[in-house]
């Protein structure tokens, strides 16, 4: 009877040492396998810097007419909203009552100095002929000199009276607002243009040729040092998905934009421009675009972007050496949705670890 208590309990402690290494071997097992990461080396990928530059359709050739008291009062617009018309064209005819009373007056007073002068001649002649019978009248001579100085007066007064024609001519010309391009009417302020009480300035028509669209935007003065004329740029608007135009860059301000206090300077920003390489764009002006310029292309190291972490304004991997993972400071350069490029920190077989985020500095880890 002892002999079967002392067997079962010699099978009970053998059972249980059994049971207590499975679960040891069991717990190591988990342990190695919750360890286990998976690692990538740099890739040798090519890269591209962009430039993004947010701006407005705009048109490239357009003429604003603006309302000018100076001129008199529109009397009548000679186009109407649609009108093609051609540089030269006559656009605006303006009133002027100063001007035309000018003229009248002007007109007047050369009559009459014409008028003047023509008596003076007469006077002049007849005194000739007397002196040509009397040379040594002294009294003639001297009416002659006299008669002389006043036709000669009026001839000045005459001449000046021209010029003062010609002038008042040419601002009359100028009450004729003429295009200075060639393009479409897009636009007419009704009623701008009834009298002289509305303020200067005062849009009346706006004339654009619409077959020659340009992007107008304004970048920082980091981004300005990268792009130069003549660049090609993939332009977008959010109105149209899935489509882009080509443009060429063909100006950049040499000057920013003003800021009216210290308080609105948060870096300077300059214009932007770049024509559209199409004939015909179906948006209007004004719409909201987009504009990419590739600034630099070159083969580069690179990582999966959702690798290197970011502390404190440093950037970081995680590396396996000898089974543990190790935190590395790195270099990164430009970056795209998707990877990043690693400038410094990692040789080119280093084994870095995709998901930096399941493991820690000095953990036991397993390669998959």
């Amino acid at each position: 009877m002892i002999k079967k208590w002392i067997a079962g309990g010699v099978i009970f402690i053998i059972i249980g040492f059994v049971i207590y290494g499975w679960g040891i071997g069991k717990s190591q097992l988990a342990t190695t396998a919750s360890n286990e990461v998976e690692t990538i080396t740099l890739q040798e990928k090519e890269m591209s810097e962009t430039v993004i530059v947010p701006g407005n359709l705009m048109i490239f050739d357009e003429q604003v007419i603006t309302y000018q008291s100076d001129k008199g009062e529109v009397e009548e617009i000679l186009v109407k909203k649609g009108d093609k018309v051609k540089k030269g064209d006559d656009l605006i005819h303006y009133k002027n009552e100063r001007l035309l009373n000018e003229k009248k007056q002007n007109q007047i007073q050369l009559e009459l100095g014409y008028l003047e002068v023509n008596n003076i001649q007469k006077k002049h002649k007849s005194i000739d002929e007397k002196l040509g019978k009397d040379e040594d009248n002294e009294v003639l001579q001297s009416e002659h000199d006299d008669i002389k100085l006043q036709e000669q007066i009026k001839g000045l007064e005459i001449n000046q009276l021209q010029i003062k024609k010609e002038s008042i001519e040419q601002e009359l010309a100028n009450t004729t607002v003429k295009s200075s391009i060639n393009g479409t009417v897009i636009s007419i302020s009704e009623g701008a243009f009834v009298s002289s009480e509305y303020p200067e300035q005062q849009p009346l028509l706006h004339i654009g040729s619409m077959e020659n669209m340009i992007f107008k935007g304004k970048i920082s003065e980091y981004d300005m040092l990268k792009i130069k004329k003549e660049q090609i740029a993939k332009i977008t608007s959010d109105a149209i998905p899935n489509e882009y135009w080509e443009g060429e860059i063909f100006f950049i301000s040499d000057l920013p934009e003003q800021y009216d206090s210290e308080d609105d300077y948060s870096g300077a920003y300059y214009t932007v421009e770049a024509k559209l390489d199409i004939e015909e764009i179906p948006l209007k002006p004004g719409f909201k675009m987009l504009m990419e310029v590739e600034t630099d292309r070159k083969l580069a190291f690179t990582l999966p972007l959702t690798v290197v972490k970011r502390e404190a304004e440093t950037d970081y991997v995680y590396v396996v050496e000898e089974g543990v993972a190790i935190r590395k400071e790195v270099e990164t350069g430009i970056a795209t949705h998707e990877v990043i490029e690693i400038t410094d920190g990692l040789i080119k077989n280093e084994e870095v670890i995709l998901k930096p985020e399941e493991v820690t500095e000095g953990m036991e880890v397993t390669l998959q």
